[in-house]
């Protein structure tokens, strides 16, 4: 399976190697150095030293050297066919050792950190939580560390109380992202959820993290002397907007506190087995991630993040009616669930390149009847020119086409052409050769060929976009971190590439707000529903809102300290809401006195 004949010629793949015979000479002389002579020459003799230091044989510290280089050497060369590897002819069995090199790495480190939180437990109050800071790339471009550590394995093997995240970036859609991961990664043993926030305007992104139900925060406050970093310890509108949005939780912290996230029926898939392959298949994969769970949080639709061991291990597709999946490459037992889930009556969404491969790089040819084609064609990652922080190194896309998107039972008419985002990044689309089989074009590119394909599979059905969906959104701005812009071409009109397959879903939204931009949450709770607003486009003046409730509403308020009235009617409670551009509120209905 390896291309080994035998277990003890494999080797992790592209990290330290395991002890060499050479390696176990040396550990032997350097215990047997601390023994008798006679203890010594027992040792030695074990591992075929033969003699004493001094006698002919290399000192502990000269076979420490020829050690070191021989690894050092080793790992070049591994790192060197590593980067040149042509993603359509590297070696197998090289694919299948980086794999479980991969696969293993992450889960020794989450059974190493296990061994900490145990003894943190042991020796410090039972109301002390601990976890390490998993630092800032699932806020920043939404991945995890490119397959070196996966998130769920911290989770789901119970290595950490807390699941703690730092966002170094402003983007209240990427925290809610990243949080939503934390929380997704925590769900089998429930751990707490942690932000680690800097400052510059982090009012926004505090709700946005407590909003996915995180319960701890810290706050990187540099300063008073200039080390690293802003000085935000001396930045008065940092401090400002700390104590303000405190405030406000403050006014509501107890059914904060008895409250939890309302169910989605919208999920995201994340898997680690395309950040693994990200060595061979350069590709967006994070910000693509980001980019379809922004679209959807801007125009209320709630989501949720999924992983590929839920839907492996605890049938977790049972819960949703539709499955975003932006990533390429999703092991194959999760792929079997996900055709199985379509084919009860599930909705599935990819785009250009999501599932089109399996875990060791190789064709998922199985999802073409579910994406109601003959054949898929080519998949094509990014070129890359250097592989840097994140990596892709230098990125240029293919070059791509527009498209027109007519008036529909899903769609409304819109015309996408490529964008010219960044100096890294041109073009948006790629060059799909779709072949349908059971597969209805719903949209084109400029050259006719199939831009949009939706499938009937058994009681479900499927869509399927031949271009990046989620960038035509986003704009992807930046070129390793993700910001939305906030204008074209987030618009209403282009999140319906996401929101339409939802509707046609029957996804319940938990609140109607007609306001863009307006990112939103419901808790529920014994006695109280709570409603989390935060407006990220332009003021909203008199705007009605009307959130779906559980349980009969006897009386309201707001964090801000106003006075909420409400009407109640069917199942739903309507009031008016004013925010300005960068305001977040929370309204408490409070179902029991």
């Amino acid at each position: 399976f390896f291309g080994y004949p035998n277990w003890d010629e494999l080797r992790a793949f592209g990290y330290a190697q395991p002890l060499t015979p050479e390696q176990q000479k040396k550990e032997a002389t350097r215990t047997a150095e601390k023994a008798t002579e006679a203890e010594f020459e027992k040792a030695a003799k074990a591992v075929g030293i033969g003699a004493l230091p001094g006698q002919g044989e290399k000192s502990a510290d000269t076979v420490d050297e020829e050690i070191q280089r021989a690894t050092e050497e080793e790992a070049r060369k591994a790192e060197a066919k590593l980067s040149r590897a042509d993603p359509m002819k590297t070696d197998k069995f090289l694919k299948r050792a980086w794999h479980w090199t991969q696969k293993f790495r992450s889960h020794y480190t989450a059974f190493f950190l296990r061994h900490y939180s145990a003894g943190m437990r042991k020796h410090f109050p039972e109301t002390m939580n601990g976890g390490a800071n998993l630092q800032a790339m699932p806020v920043q471009i939404g991945r995890m560390w490119d397959g070196e550590l996966n998130i769920f394995d911290l989770g789901r093997e119970n290595a950490m109380d807390v699941l703690q995240v730092e966002d170094w970036w402003g983007g209240p859609n990427n925290v809610a992202y990243s949080m939503s991961l934390m929380r997704a990664a925590g769900r089998k043993h429930g751990q707490q959820l942690g932000a680690l926030i800097v400052g510059g305007q982090p009012g926004t992104r505090i709700i946005s993290n407590l909003m996915e139900g995180c319960r701890f925060f810290l706050f990187y406050l540099y300063g008073p002397i200039y080390r690293i970093g802003p000085v935000w310890a001396e930045d008065i509108h940092t401090y400002r907007e700390i104590g303000e949005t405190m405030r406000q939780i403050a006014r509501c912290e107890d059914d904060i506190l008895a409250a939890t996230p309302r169910p989605a029926q919208a999920a995201l898939l994340v898997a680690n087995t395309s950040e693994i392959n990200a060595a061979f298949f350069a590709y967006p994969i994070g910000r693509e991630r980001i980019s379809v769970f922004a679209a959807l949080k801007d125009s209320q639709v709630p989501v949720e993040v999924v992983g590929e061991e839920e839907v492996i291990e605890d049938r977790a597709l049972d819960r949703y009616r539709i499955l975003y999946v932006t990533d390429p490459h999703v092991d194959s037992r999760a792929q079997a669930k996900i055709k199985d889930w379509v084919r009860r009556g599930g909705t599935l969404w990819a785009d250009y390149a999501g599932l089109a491969r399996q875990e060791y790089d190789e064709r998922a040819k199985p999802m073409d009847e579910v994406l109601g084609l003959e054949d898929r064609g080519p998949v094509e990652p990014f070129t890359v020119g250097g592989r840097g922080w994140g990596g892709y190194g230098n990125i240029l896309t293919p070059e791509g086409q527009g498209l027109d998107i007519p008036a529909g039972k899903l769609f409304k008419t819109d015309n996408i052409q490529g964008l010219h985002t960044s100096a890294g990044i041109r073009g948006l689309f790629y060059k799909p050769d779709f072949k349908l089989s059971t597969g209805t074009t719903l949209a084109r590119f400029d050259n006719r060929s199939p831009a949009i394909v939706h499938n009937k599979y058994g009681k479900g059905q499927a869509f399927l976009f031949g271009f990046q969906a989620g960038f035509a959104y986003t704009g992807c701005r930046g070129n390793w971190t993700h910001a939305l812009p906030f204008s074209e071409p987030s618009t209403a009109l282009r999140a319906q590439l996401m929101v339409a397959p939802a509707t046609a879903a029957s996804v319940k939204r938990n609140l109607v707000i007609d306001h863009h931009f307006m990112q939103t949450s419901v808790h529920d709770g014994p006695k109280q529903t709570v409603v989390y607003l935060n407006n990220l486009g332009e003021d909203a003046a008199d705007k009605e809102l009307k959130v779906a409730m559980i349980t009969l509403p006897r009386s309201a308020y707001s964090s801000r300290g106003r006075e909420v009235v409400f009407e109640f009617q069917n199942g739903i409670a309507s009031t008016t809401v004013n925010l300005k551009r960068g305001q977040a509120e929370i309204l408490v209905f409070r179902t029991a006195d």
